[in-house]
């Protein structure tokens, strides 16, 4: 917190010293982080002074030491601010609180959130969200400011609306973002993480216009340009929140399929064989080997990894007891499922040669992995037939005709994955109720759709060219072979005119998420 007070005393009234220590107030949770805050206000404070003296060339009186009471030792979201400083005399909030996520907040701290967000917690919030909301709770100034940093997660997927949407509705407004770049906390306890810092006031765009900071490479110096407005995601766009759409509803989109989870084996690995010596085996079983078929996560998806699994959906129980392999891995699988804590898992014991959750299409389908690689361009999605079964770390759609698979290709749909979607660290998460459900393609007509089609179908051509190349060597952005990322570009063309655009949109994936964002409100209505 830093409160106004005017000038410090130190030379007379045209002093250059007009910040002091005892404007600075602060909260923190143990009496060894406070003792070192004032320290560190201290050195600061004697810095400054030092600094002072050589730009006005006459002395500034450092001694005595004094502790200027400003910081206390309590929990900050428990603490009343107000008690440290009435909020309508203060002027900048800032910090960097602890970055806990969903599942890592301890009871206390989850209790927490539920006593600074309220009825507003839905469980997904990061914890250092909670400083968010009590400072925009704080602030009363007309003029005040808050700025956290804070990590990547809070701007992507489930959260943002949770986070955003009742700030901006009680008048705050972005007004300076730094896009994520990886930070490194350099302490025992912090691995390097990917943050963002986020400022927010109640200032018009118009009259002063927010500022978004882009990192190229962590490396680079952020990029900094004056969007229209900085939405939640932190995009130049509407105070738009994307929600999740049911797959009880059909998807935004038009002429889009629904993307359904893969089959779930919940097995112990006993119905997956993961090595080619498991292969071995259950091909020297006559039994056995009729029910074995291709099996493929995202991992096998995206580098071409080849696993097996047992499909025994159709099998007979005279198979079942007739083969000592089967037998065996049945078994295993069976006290492996009698064994968890989670009852589903316990009654699909009953059934242990079957995967737990069967979704596995009867006709071909196309694949697209939960998880993939943030720095690719495109998507790493392909065909199989039915017999391949797909694990549920990838999501399946039917798509007979390929149209379904040429807008996930496209660079317009990657936009959108990359700037609503969630992430696992700096990779993709793809979902098929947030991102897929959501995406906004708005009506295609009939010569539109055949040649967003065709487009598809020359990508997969173009995959044919190179037969003992993985997704994972096509798509890596810096080997991506020419005829492919030709044949992408061919797509995009297309695609970014059906989305709105007035014509290709190259690399500029900031202008197709205005392009998304502004589509998005007008099909929600």
């Amino acid at each position: 917190m830093l409160h106004d007070q005017g000038y410090l005393e130190l030379g007379g009234e045209n002093c250059l010293v007009k910040v002091s220590i005892d404007q600075f107030y602060g909260i923190g949770i143990n009496d060894f982080a406070v003792a070192v805050s004032k320290t560190a206000l201290w050195i600061a404070e004697r810095q400054a002074l030092d600094d002072a003296e050589a730009i006005a060339g006459q002395a500034m009186p450092h001694l005595p030491l004094h502790d200027s009471g400003n910081i206390v030792c309590d929990n900050a979201l428990r603490y009343d601010w107000n008690e440290l400083l009435p909020g309508g005399e203060c002027d900048y909030v800032m910090g960097n609180p602890p970055f806990i996520g969903q599942h890592l907040k301890s009871q206390d701290q989850t209790e927490d959130m539920r006593v600074v967000w309220g009825k507003d917690y839905d469980g997904y919030l990061d914890y250092a969200t909670g400083w968010y909301r009590k400072a925009s709770q704080y602030l009363t100034k007309p003029d005040a400011q808050f700025a956290f940093v804070s990590t990547n997660s809070i701007t992507q997927g489930v959260p943002v609306p949770s986070l955003f949407k009742p700030i901006v509705g009680d008048g705050w407004r972005i007004r300076f973002a730094h896009r994520t770049f990886g930070w490194d906390a350099q302490s025992t306890d912090m691995a390097h993480v990917h943050v963002v810092i986020i400022g927010m006031d109640k200032a018009d765009d118009a009259t002063m216009p927010p500022i978004l900071y882009t990192y190229q490479t962590p490396e680079d110096d952020p990029e900094p340009t004056h969007p229209r407005h900085i939405n939640g995601y932190l995009f130049d766009g509407p105070d738009v929140y994307v929600a999740k759409r049911s797959q009880k509803v059909s998807p935004l989109g038009h002429g889009l399929n629904f993307a359904n989870r893969g089959s779930q084996p919940t097995d112990g690995g006993n119905l997956i064989l993961d090595t080619r010596e498991d292969y071995d085996k259950a091909m020297s079983d006559p039994v056995a080997a009729k029910y074995v078929r291709p099996f493929r996560g995202s991992q096998g998806l995206i580098n071409g990894i080849d696993r097996w699994c047992l499909w025994l959906t159709d099998a007979q129980p005279s198979d079942l007891r007739g083969s000592a392999f089967l037998r065996n891995r049945i078994e295993a699988c069976r006290q492996m499922r009698l064994a968890s804590k989670k009852a589903p898992t316990r009654e699909s014991a009953a059934t242990p040669w079957l995967f737990q959750e069967n979704h596995q299409p009867d006709v071909d389908y196309l694949a697209i992995p939960k998880v993939f690689s943030g720095r690719r361009e495109y998507a790493t999605c392909d065909y199989y037939s039915p017999d391949t079964i797909s694990g549920d770390a990838n999501f399946t759609c039917v798509d007979p005709d390929g149209f379904n698979f040429a807008i996930i290709e496209s660079a317009m749909f990657m936009a959108w994955q990359k700037g609503i979607g969630g992430r696992l660290k700096s990779d993709c998460r793809f979902s098929n109720t947030l991102v897929w459900n959501t995406l906004p393609l708005p009506p295609v007509d009939t010569a539109m759709h055949v040649a967003i089609v065709a487009a598809g179908k020359n990508i997969l051509a173009v995959r044919a060219n190179h037969p003992k190349s993985s997704l994972a060597d096509l798509y890596d952005p810096t080997f991506m072979p020419k005829d492919l990322r030709d044949a992408h570009q061919n797509l995009d063309k297309v695609v970014d005119v059906a989305f709105g655009a007035k014509s290709w949109l190259k690399d500029d994936n900031d202008a197709r998420l205005q392009i998304l964002f502004d589509d998005y409100v007008k099909l929600i209505g």
